[in-house]
């Protein structure tokens, strides 16, 4: 039996934006009609401070329902699907930056090198091949940020290439090779 993962839900700005704005426009009226006849004698100062402060709390619960609070739970399951998504694949990733330090594996990844997850973090992707590639492997990615021509880094799919791979006990094996560029929040990654 196959299952199709669901897409996370999508919160709507729009709909959030004027939940918000009717409960700021609720919360200002009862606080005019309520408190006119104190703000009256409060110095004009004073009473923008006093109406401010009190929209300020009283808004804060339903910018916090409204949109915070939904917008932290899309981020979740948004987070959830990737790594299940990841979890569940039977092809090694691994993540780098541009400084060619893996940032993310998973469990396939683990397998096929050998490394645990936490061994693999942090540590340069070049540990897992063999010379003469690990030891130019830096190069290569800097090359490609220079001048932005494909070698491995953004190749069809059908034109991957087998390279050798390095498992944690020395021992090397063939791998088919998939390199994608990606940036998040404007930092660089592969």
């Amino acid at each position: 039996m196959s299952t199709t993962p669901t897409q996370p839900s999508r919160v709507t700005v729009p709909r959030a934006c004027l939940t918000i704005l009717l409960a700021v426009f609720v919360v200002e009226l009862a606080l005019m009609l309520l408190l006119e006849e104190q703000l009256g004698r409060l110095s004009a100062v004073t009473g923008a401070l006093v109406d401010a402060a009190l929209l300020s709390t009283l808004t804060l619960p339903v910018v916090w329902y409204s949109l915070i609070r939904p917008l932290r739970a899309s981020e979740e399951r948004s987070t959830t699907f990737a790594e299940s998504l990841l979890a569940s694949t039977a092809d090694a990733v691994l993540t780098i930056d541009e400084n060619c330090l893996i940032q993310s594996a998973n469990d396939a990844a683990e397998t096929l090198f050998g490394w645990k997850r936490d061994e693999l973090v942090g540590r340069n992707v070049s540990t897992l091949m063999p010379d003469p590639h690990a030891s130019q492997h830096d190069g290569y990615v800097q090359r490609f940020l220079a001048t932005r021509e494909p070698h491995l880094i953004g190749l069809p799919i059908g034109e991957r290439p087998r390279l050798q791979g390095v498992h944690k006990d020395g021992s090397s094996f063939v791998l088919d090779l998939v390199v994608r560029e990606m940036v998040i929040d404007g930092e660089r990654g592969f």
